[in-house]
C-alpha cells in the first residue's frame, strides 16, 4: 500500500496519511514532480510496473469531504496563488490547480479527444506517436476515467441556451460534451472541487488505484516545493525542495535521488524549474500557448439559473480545430484563429470577479441579475505567442500578447454569442472589456467587435489551459524534449505535461495530456531494462538535516539530535592549529565537493529556522570558538563576530545527569562565568552544542548550535572569502556573459540575493556590465582585464569591483571603496564590510551565482 505524506494536520481520509516531522531523503527508481493530469498517470503506471515511485505535489491533500462549495474557502485551498495568477500585464487570469490531483480537481470534467488535425500537425513537426499506440493509450485513459457523453436530461438551461442559439444561427456542428463523471450530482461547483467525489479526477482514479495496490511502493509528498535539480554532464543526480505550509512558511527539506526524474508541474512551473536550474535555457518557455478566451453574458427577462447544473456540457465546434466541416468558416469568409464556443457558468464569487462593470453601483446592479444570465465562453486555439522566463526575484514571468488572428477569433466568437443571446431575447450583452462592457442592442455588435480588435489592452482575458513552451521535437535548437519526452542532452530527465505540446491542442486538454503521459509511461516501462535500470543512484543527501551536516537542521531537530547522540572524542580533538589566522597550513578548499576546511577555529552555526529571533542570530549572532592545549589543560576562547568580546573558557570531560558523557566549557571571567556550554563531538570536524545560564540542566538550555571546521561553501565567513579569493584565477571575458545574482558575505551569514549583473559584449568587443543593486541603484560598468582579476568601473570612478572565478557558475568578488589612509586603521568592519589594510580601503565581499542566459530572464536589469 502506498502512503501520502504532508505537513498539515488533517482528519482521516481515504488514503493512509502521515505527517512529515523531519527532513526527508528518498532513494527511488522514479521521482515525478507534479500530481496533475500527467504526473498522476505516470506515477500509477510506473508504480504498477514494479518501480519505486515518489510523487511530489506543491499543494495539499484534500478530498470531497473537505470541499465545502464555498469560494472563500476552496479557492485558497485548491487554486494556485488563490486564483490570483496572471500574466505580466495583469490582463490574463490563468487558472491552475495547486493540490493533490492538480487542475483535474478544479476543472469542469470536460473530455475532448485530441483532434485529428492536431495529431497530423504534430506528426509533421516531428512528433513520433504511432496511431495504434495513441489509440490504445487513449482507450486506457477513457476506461480509467469513466468517460461518457452527458445525457439530454443533464443539460441545464444555460447549456440548452447555447444549443438553441447555435441552431438559430444556422450552425451545424454543435454537440454535447463527454465528461469524466459518474452519477453527477449536478451541483454546479466543479471549480471548487467535487464534494460528492463523482468527478473522476486523478485523485480518485489514478492516484487512488496506485496507492491501494497491495504491492505499491509509491510515496506521495504534499506541501512540497521543488526548486533545485542537481545535474552534471547530462545526468540528473537528484532534486531538492522544501515543505511549505499554506502560508508559505518553509519547514522541512526534501532530497530525492532517482534513476529517472520527470517534471510534470504544468506549462509555467515546469519551465520555471528548467530555466532556474540552467536547463534548456535557450528553448524552455518559448512559444507558450494559453487558449485565451472571454465570456459573453446575455441578460434575459426570465430566469435561467445557470449556476444550477453541469456548468460545461455543450460546445459549438463549427469554427474549432475539432470541427467536422468547414462550411461555417467558408460561408462567413472567416480567416482568424480556430475557436470553440463553450457553455460555462461560475459560482457567484467567481462570476462577480469575472464580471466587468464601470463602477461599484453598476457592478452591484449587474450581480443582482445573476439568475437571469446565460453565459458561454470563447476558447481560442492560439499560436505559440507567449514566453515564460524568470523575474529578478526568481518567480515565473508570463509575457503574452494576443495576435491579430487571436483577436479576430475573440471578436468573431463574441459576435456569434451576442447574436445568439439577442436571438433568444436578451436585453443586453456583457463582455469583459473596460472600454465597452455592455451592448444594449444588436446594431452595436460591430462596435463590440471593433473594441476587441482595436483596443485589446482593455480586454480582460482568461486562460485555463496553459500549454506548450517546452515543445516536443527532433531538433534541440527549437525544442526541449524528444518524442519520448526526454530532455535533449539528458539521459534521465523528462518533461511530460501540457508544456510539451508543439502547438495548442485547440480543445480542453485534459485527455490529450493524459494520453501523452500514458504513452510515455508505457515507453519507459518498455525500455527500463535496456536504458534505465543500470543507472546508478547518487547517494547524496543534499541540504537536509543529518548528524554529519547539522548546519542544515531546524532548532527542534538539532536539539533532538543533541539529546540522542554521544560524544565520540575527548577534549584533545577540540584543539585547533597553532595559527590563529587562516593560512596555507590550516585552510583548504575542495572545488569538487565545494567545502571549506578552516582549522584556525571552530565556526559556530545556528539552526535554519526562519523565525525572527533565529534570523537575527544568523545575521548578527555568529561566533567562533578556538581551543589550545596548555600543559594538561584544554583552554578556549569564544568570540562573537560583531562585538569585541573574547571570552576565555576551560574544556573538561564530564558525566552529566541526563546528558551522559559530554564536554563542558566553563567560562572563567565575569560576566561570562555564569554561562556554560555543553558539547558533543560527532566527528573530528563536527560538534553539537547547547548553551546554559547557570548549571547545565536538561531542558533548560538557552540555545542549541553546531560548530564545524569543515563546512559547505555557503557558510564561508569573511576570512574564508579572503582566502578563497587569493587562490582563485581570473575568469575569461567570454565566461562572464549572461545574468548573475549577487549575495553579500559576512562573518555570521550571507545575505539574500541583493543585486543582479548582466554581462554582455558591446559591439562584440567591449565587455559591459549592467547592474541593479537593491532594486534601486541602476547603472552600467565597463569591465577591464587586469593581471590576476577582472575589474569593473562605473560612472562614479571612485568605487570598483574585482572578480575571480571559482567555477563556471560562481564568481567571487570585492566591491572596493576609494583608498583612504584612515580606513586601514579600522579595527573591524561591521557586518558585510571587510577592512583591507594593505590598500587602506574597505570592501564588500560577495559571491556571484550565474542565473543563466539573458533570454531566460525577464527584464535582466530593472
Amino acid at each position: 500500500m502506498g502512503i501520502i505524506y504532508g505537513i498539515e494536520e488533517i482528519v482521516p481520509k481515504n488514503e493512509e496519511y502521515r505527517l512529515v516531522q523531519n527532513d526527508v531523503v528518498e532513494t527511488v527508481d522514479v521521482c515525478i514532480i507534479g500530481s496533475g493530469a500527467a504526473g498522476a498517470v505516470l506515477a500509477k503506471e510506473l508504480a504498477e510496473s514494479g518501480r519505486t515511485v515518489v510523487l511530489l505535489e506543491r499543494g495539499g491533500y484534500h478530498e470531497g469531504k473537505d470541499m465545502n462549495q464555498r469560494d472563500a474557502d476552496m479557492i485558497p485551498l485548491l487554486w494556485k496563488n488563490s486564483g490570483f495568477n496572471f500574466d505580466d500585464n495583469l490582463r490574463i487570469a490563468i487558472a491552475q490547480g495547486c493540490c493533490l490531483g492538480g487542475s483535474t480537481i478544479i476543472n469542469d470534467a470536460v473530455c475532448f479527444d485530441t483532434p485529428n488535425r492536431v495529431q497530423e500537425e504534430w506528426e509533421k513537426l516531428g512528433v513520433d506517436f504511432g496511431e495504434e499506440e495513441w489509440s490504445s493509450q487513449l482507450k486506457r485513459v477513457h476506461n480509467i476515467l469513466h468517460v461518457s457523453e452527458v445525457t439530454d436530461d443533464e443539460l441545464n438551461r444555460n447549456n440548452r441556451m447555447l444549443k438553441e442559439g447555435a441552431t438559430k444561427l444556422g450552425l451545424k456542428d454543435h454537440r454535447k460534451n463527454s465528461r469524466n463523471c459518474i452519477n453527477c450530482m449536478q451541483c454546479g461547483f466543479c471549480h471548487l472541487g467535487c464534494h460528492y467525489e463523482t468527478k473522476q479526477n486523478v485523485l480518485v482514479t489514478y492516484i487512488h488505484h496506485a496507492l491501494q495496490n497491495n504491492d505499491s511502493k509509491m510515496k506521495v509528498y504534499c506541501n512540497c516545493h521543488v526548486d533545485k535539480i542537481e545535474h552534471k554532464d547530462g545526468l540528473v543526480l537528484g532534486i531538492e525542495g522544501d515543505f511549505e505550509n499554506i502560508d508559505g512558511k518553509k519547514t522541512f527539506r526534501l532530497r530525492v535521488n532517482a534513476k529517472i526524474i520527470i517534471i510534470s508541474a504544468g506549462a509555467i512551473a515546469s519551465t520555471k524549474l528548467l530555466i532556474k536550474n540552467g536547463i534548456s535555457q535557450s528553448t524552455a518557455g518559448n512559444g507558450l500557448c494559453l487558449h485565451p478566451g472571454i465570456q459573453v453574458v446575455g441578460d434575459f427577462d426570465y430566469e435561467i439559473k445557470g449556476n444550477q447544473g453541469i456548468p460545461m456540457a455543450y460546445t459549438v465546434h463549427d469554427f474549432g480545430v475539432s470541427r467536422i466541416t468547414d462550411e461555417a468558416i467558408r460561408n462567413s469568409n472567416y480567416d482568424g484563429s480556430e475557436f470553440l464556443l463553450e457553455s460555462i457558468f461560475l459560482p457567484l464569487t467567481q462570476f462577480s470577479i469575472a464580471l466587468s462593470g464601470s463602477g461599484i453601483m453598476q457592478h452591484r446592479t449587474l450581480i443582482e441579475r445573476f439568475n437571469n444570465y446565460a453565459m458561454a465562453g470563447i476558447v481560442v486555439r492560439d499560436s505559440n505567442l507567449g514566453k515564460v522566463s524568470l523575474t529578478s526575484t526568481g518567480r515565473a514571468s508570463v509575457s503574452y500578447e494576443p495576435g491579430e488572428n487571436e483577436l479576430k477569433a475573440l471578436a468573431k466568437g463574441a459576435e456569434l454569442l451576442a447574436k445568439m443571446w439577442f436571438a433568444l431575447g436578451a436585453k443586453k450583452i456583457i463582455i469583459p472589456h473596460r472600454g465597452l462592457s455592455i451592448v444594449d442592442k444588436e446594431e452595436d455588435i460591430p462596435k463590440m467587435m471593433e473594441a476587441i480588435t482595436k483596443d485589446p489592452k482593455n480586454l480582460l482575458l482568461g486562460s485555463a489551459h496553459p500549454q506548450s513552451g517546452n515543445k516536443m521535437g527532433k531538433n534541440p535548437d527549437d525544442s526541449v524534449v524528444d518524442s519520448d519526452c526526454k530532455v535533449h542532452g539528458f539521459k534521465n530527465l523528462f518533461v511530460c505535461d501540457a508544456s510539451v505540446f508543439p502547438t495548442a491542442v485547440g480543445v480542453n486538454p485534459q485527455i490529450s495530456v493524459m494520453t501523452v503521459a500514458s504513452i510515455i509511461a508505457s515507453r519507459i516501462i518498455r525500455d527500463w531494462n535496456a536504458k534505465y535500470s543500470d543507472l546508478e543512484i547518487n547517494p547524496e543527501i543534499g541540504e537536509t538535516c543529518a548528524l554529519s551536516q547539522p548546519m542544515y537542521c531546524l532548532r527542534a531537530n538539532l536539539s533532538e539530535m543533541f539529546d540522542s547522540t554521544h560524544t565520540q572524542y575527548g577534549v584533545d580533538v577540540l584543539v585547533n592549529s597553532s595559527s590563529e589566522k587562516a593560512n596555507d597550513t590550516n585552510w583548504t578548499f575542495d572545488p569538487v565537493k565545494m567545502t571549506i576546511t578552516n582549522n584556525s577555529h571552530w565556526k559556530g552555526i545556528f539552526s535554519r529556522d526562519a523565525d525572527i529571533p533565529n534570523t537575527l542570530a544568523l545575521y548578527f549572532g555568529g561566533f567562533w570558538k578556538r581551543f589550545n592545549k596548555v600543559g594538561e589543560e584544554t583552554t578556549g576562547t569564544t568570540h562573537p563576530y560583531e562585538v569585541q568580546v573574547f571570552a576565555a573558557n576551560k574544556a573538561q570531560e564530564r558525566e552529566l545527569d541526563k546528558f551522559g558523557k559530554v564536554i563542558v566549557l566553563e567560562y572563567r571571567d565575569p560576566p561570562y562565568n555564569q554561562f556554560y556550554d555543553v558539547l558533543k563531538i560527532v566527528d573530528k570536524d563536527t560538534i553539537l552544542g547547547k548553551a546554559f545560564f547557570g548549571n547545565p540542566i536538561a531542558g533548560n538550555e538557552m540555545l542549541t548550535f553546531s560548530m564545524s571546521r569543515k563546512y559547505p561553501f555557503e557558510f564561508m565567513d569573511e576570512e574564508d572569502h579572503e582566502m578563497l579569493y587569493s587562490k582563485m584565477k581570473k575568469p575569461t571575458l567570454e565566461s562572464m556573459v549572461g545574468i548573475w545574482e549577487g549575495q553579500l558575505v559576512s562573518d555570521s551569514s550571507w545575505s539574500n540575493s541583493v543585486f543582479r549583473f548582466r554581462y554582455y559584449f558591446e559591439d562584440k568587443k567591449k565587455l559591459k556590465n549592467d547592474y541593479l543593486f537593491g532594486n534601486v541603484l541602476v547603472g552600467t560598468a565597463s569591465v577591464e582585464e587586469k593581471e590576476d582579476h577582472l575589474e569593473m568601473h562605473d560612472a562614479t570612478g571612485s568605487f570598483h569591483d574585482e572578480l575571480r572565478q571559482v567555477n563556471q557558475d560562481i564568481v567571487i568578488g570585492k566591491y572596493y571603496s576609494p583608498s583612504n589612509f584612515a580606513l586601514g586603521w579600522l579595527p573591524q568592519g561591521p557586518s558585510f564590510i571587510h577592512v583591507d589594510e594593505s590598500k587602506s580601503s574597505i570592501y564588500l565581499p560577495y559571491i556571484l551565482k550565474r542565473i543563466g542566459k539573458e533570454t531566460a530572464v525577464r527584464n535582466s536589469i530593472g
